[in-house]
């Protein structure tokens, strides 16, 4: 998996799993999904997100923090929370989006050209070393999914849509990082 480097190598294995730790610690941040909070809007680029962190913020203060002998609490609980995670999110403006994935590509090509410096690799074992990474936080992440889906009280089909919006686009081979790299070279 390596190339000849000016560098001497101690131990390849070593180097391997040194790389695969530094790629993941890079790429978590890509697992997390924020938003940003104001008293006149919530800031994020995807509607279905948008609607997502706003339910998750009612059934927040429904359950954890508002009290109890407020008035409208009952209806928040009872009527408005279960009304809103039936819905649907607004599905946004037609016909102006831009790559969605530009923000996920740009953190994988500026993993693989870290890599690559910090490890003394080619460009293809660098994509190499983030796909297997990658395919490591993916699947710790849907073995949390599974997790949640198992809590009494989950809601099944909205944890299966977070994973696919969060988790499973994530599921990237080599060649597909090695492009990424390529088209967004920093």
């Amino acid at each position: 998996m390596r190339a000849s480097s000016p560098r001497p190598s101690t131990n390849k294995r070593t180097d391997d799993e040194a790389a695969i730790k530094e790629a993941s610690r890079r790429l978590g941040r890509l697992f997390l999904d924020f938003a940003s909070f104001t008293d006149k809007a919530i800031s994020t680029n995807h509607p279905e997100s948008k609607h997502g962190h706003a339910l998750a913020f009612l059934e927040y203060f429904a359950n954890d923090r508002a009290p109890d002998d407020h008035p409208l609490v009952g209806i928040l609980r009872n009527a408005v929370l279960p009304e809103l995670r039936r819905s649907r999110p607004a599905i946004g403006r037609h016909g102006r989006h831009g790559d969605l994935n530009a923000s996920r590509d740009q953190t994988v090509a500026e993993t693989v050209a870290s890599i690559r410096e910090q490890f003394w690799l080619s460009q293809e074992q660098a994509s190499s070393v983030v796909s297997e990474a990658l395919k490591s936080l993916v699947s710790e992440r849907r073995q949390a999914f599974r997790r949640f889906k198992k809590r009494k009280g989950a809601d099944k089909a909205w944890i299966d849509k977070c994973q696919a919006r969060v988790v499973d686009k994530l599921d990237l081979g080599a060649d597909r990082i090695e492009a990424i790299a390529k088209k967004y070279r920093p």
